[in-house]
């Protein structure tokens, strides 16, 4: 049986994804679907489920992954994760009577995890992918609702850095009752060139009584009559300390309403694969330039934060040349605090010209071969002098 098509039948509550329709109509077509299928039922949340046969395992080149696309955190299982929703963008399309419709957000990324090898959590309703990841040992986090508030929960509870892999999921009701297109679920993914957090879904933003606007649904795709499409969108921008810590955060697409921490009920759900590898080490931060480093947590909470050991900085006559240490691109400003001009990633060679209060500033080639000059912060850069 299609995942599309199966009714919660002891309460007749379906995915909630799907935007103003009542859901009985769409329990009478499901047991329409029901009678006239020849298919098998399909057993959810066991890790053993006869309908997925023929779905492969995505295959990739894990060592070009991780070098071209930036990561703020990602483990092995995130790794396959990954690679599977890219994959899915594009096979959706060959499946898009059945999955690239309304009230399919969760089967959608049911079926990622399934390319990844995941099957223990597949499910038509998002309540289902949540429960079933908390009874294996996962970690649930609500979010509340204002954004500073939202960084200290994301520091404390995950060290600044969501998992890839992690699912994040909003509801109108904070039990996430209601109707269908009272909620939705997502994957966190990778960071776009813009320094945002994007979740991966089936996405449901799209030009009704308005123009094409970025981030919608592909103009043509609606046009052929299509009201979703499995595609990245920007969620998060954040905020970092000099010490990298997350102190604030920004929704970037309020639009997409029910995956706004500061709209809707959300919550983050890490698997306990990916949590199991993230806390014993397995984790790795990238920046889509080459450089992947592992991923390397603040102290816990509670625990006294412990300075990042560095030399001792020679004099400023004895030592001007610098190289980044932050394992997230620095910004090089205009001015201090002013508009970035471009980012330095980890280990980028600098040439410090002066120093004022917590900035220095230097000169050094952006990633675009253009010489940059400007300030950085001084905590995000070491002296490399002999």
């Amino acid at each position: 049986m299609s995942s599309g098509f199966v009714v919660k039948l002891k309460s007749f509550v379906l995915s909630p994804c799907l935007k103003s329709q009542r859901v009985f109509f769409y329990a009478g077509l499901l047991v329409l679907v029901f009678l006239n299928s020849g298919c098998k039922y399909r057993i959810f949340n066991s890790g053993v489920d006869s309908d997925i046969s023929s779905v492969e395992n995505v295959r990739f080149d894990r060592d070009e992954l991780l070098k071209k696309n930036r990561f703020d955190l990602i483990s092995p299982t995130g790794e396959g994760i990954f690679a599977a929703s890219l994959s899915w963008m594009k096979d959706q399309e060959e499946e898009a009577n059945r999955y690239a419709i309304p009230a399919q957000c969760a089967n959608n990324v049911s079926r990622v995890f399934e390319m990844a090898g995941i099957t223990a959590y597949s499910s038509p309703l998002l309540m289902d992918m949540i429960n079933a990841a908390r009874r294996r040992g996962g970690k649930v986090v609500s979010l509340p609702k204002e954004t500073r508030s939202i960084a200290k929960v994301i520091e404390q509870e995950f060290n600044g850095a969501l998992p890839v892999g992690t699912l994040v999921s909003g509801c109108l009701n904070r039990d996430c009752s209601g109707q269908a297109g009272d909620g939705h679920i997502s994957i966190v993914g990778d960071v776009d060139a813009d320094d945002a957090l994007q979740l991966y879904h089936n996405n449901w933003f799209r030009p009704e009584n308005r123009p094409w606007r970025p981030h919608m649904i592909p103009l043509d795709w609606y046009q052929a009559g299509y009201l979703r499409k499995w595609m990245p969108t920007p969620w998060l921008n954040r905020s970092r300390s000099s010490r990298g810590e997350l102190v604030d955060v920004g929704v970037i697409l309020p639009e997409i309403d029910d995956l706004d921490p500061t709209n809707y009920f959300v919550t983050l759900t890490v698997i306990p694969e990916v949590l199991n590898e993230v806390e014993s080490g397995k984790g790795l931060v990238t920046d889509g330039a080459g450089s992947v480093m592992p991923f390397r947590p603040h102290a816990q909470p509670g625990q006294p934060s412990q300075p990042i050991p560095r030399p001792t900085p020679p004099p400023l006559s004895e030592c001007n040349k610098l190289k980044t240490i932050s394992p997230t691109p620095t910004n090089l400003r205009e001015e201090p605090n002013g508009k970035i001009i471009c980012k330095f990633a980890l280990g980028t060679p600098l040439e410090r010209i002066s120093t004022e209060g917590s900035w220095s500033k230097v000169k050094g080639v952006c990633p675009d071969g253009v010489n940059g000059q400007g300030f950085v912060l001084s905590a995000l850069v070491v002296p490399t002098c002999e």
